[in-house]
């Protein structure tokens, strides 16, 4: 396994993997004309995913105690639920972009292993325990759901299918002028 990002599983041990976009072994789902959308159902249903762009050099510092708490409130909702928690590191940033970018290649790597991925920036956090994922879902035929807060749109949140549009439209965000 590579490092880079780890994955907790209320099941195993903490794992580690982590690639950059080019690098991602398997066929993008969007392209392989076998892989049927609608009937997949053998794929885990969530996980709640995150970029921790934080450099080491922060530890100590606010941001650091932010990510720190950010962390431990994810984690505790992951596992009250039985959702898989993602947080990517910082080996996946694009650096020729603003580090918001790097959402896309985050979803390009684990979309494909899920039905659903939650996108949470690591400043979000979970207010709602008794909410599960799946009756935010479940009330929704969208392949894209995204947050919306006093400010309008809020892109920090967001709920994505696994789908061809989906797809789709990350492969169309990423290649657009930035």
């Amino acid at each position: 396994l590579d490092a880079g990002s780890d994955i907790f599983r209320l099941t195993d041990p903490p794992v580690t993997k982590a690639a950059k976009l080019s690098t991602v072994q398997g066929v993008w789902p969007a392209d392989d004309p076998n892989f049927d959308f609608t009937t997949n159902t053998s794929l885990p249903v969530f996980a709640v995913v995150t970029l921790n762009s934080q450099l080491k050099s922060d530890a100590g510092s606010r941001a650091g105690w932010l990510h720190e708490m950010s962390y431990r409130n994810k984690l505790a909702y992951c596992r009250k639920w039985g959702y898989d928690l993602v947080i990517e590191g910082h080996g996946i940033v694009d650096q020729s972009r603003d580090v918001a970018w790097s959402k896309l290649p985050v979803f390009k790597k684990w979309l494909p292993k899920y039905q659903w991925v939650m996108w949470m920036d690591m400043d979000a956090f979970f207010t709602r325990f008794d909410l599960p994922i799946t009756d935010v879902v479940a009330k929704s035929s969208r392949d894209l759901i995204i947050a919306k807060d006093w400010n309008g749109i809020n892109m920090g949140v967001m709920f994505l299918r696994n789908c061809p549009w989906t797809f789709e439209t990350i492969d169309r965000m990423w290649n657009s002028d930035t």
